[in-house]
């Protein structure tokens, strides 16, 4: 499936009560991880980027063990096989920010240190 396909799905999955779904709240966590950060609100950005990570990669990653529907009868149903390349790129876009936002955390000391001066 494509990216913007399993965003569709995840939401459906959320509205049928499917556990790998929760993964899907990743990316709202992730969207509130970007927005504090252009508010230069990093602690919150950090937190929220490592909440994305964890719940990104615990409710995708349940789904080797979980099978999900494939059509809508509940005849057949899918399992993850593999982690590709554009999962570990959608868990980096938050980790990234969440990096970027604890090094400005740990520079925001020294730039009110030296406004008082």
């Amino acid at each position: 499936m494509k990216g913007i396909e399993l965003t569709f799905f995840g939401i459906i999955g959320l509205i049928f009560l499917q556990i790998p779904a929760i993964g899907w709240f990743a990316n709202p966590l992730y969207w509130l991880c970007c927005i504090t950060f252009t508010m230069q609100r990093y602690r919150f950005s950090v937190i929220a980027g490592i909440a994305a990570i964890l719940i990104g990669f615990g409710g995708t990653f349940s789904a080797f063990w979980f099978n999900l529907p494939a059509d809508s009868g509940g005849v057949s149903e899918f399992t993850l096989n593999q982690l590709l390349l554009g999962f570990w790129l959608w868990l980096a876009a938050p980790g990234l920010i969440a990096l970027a936002s604890f090094i400005g955390l740990l520079k925001e000391p020294a730039r009110l240190t030296t406004r008082s001066d």
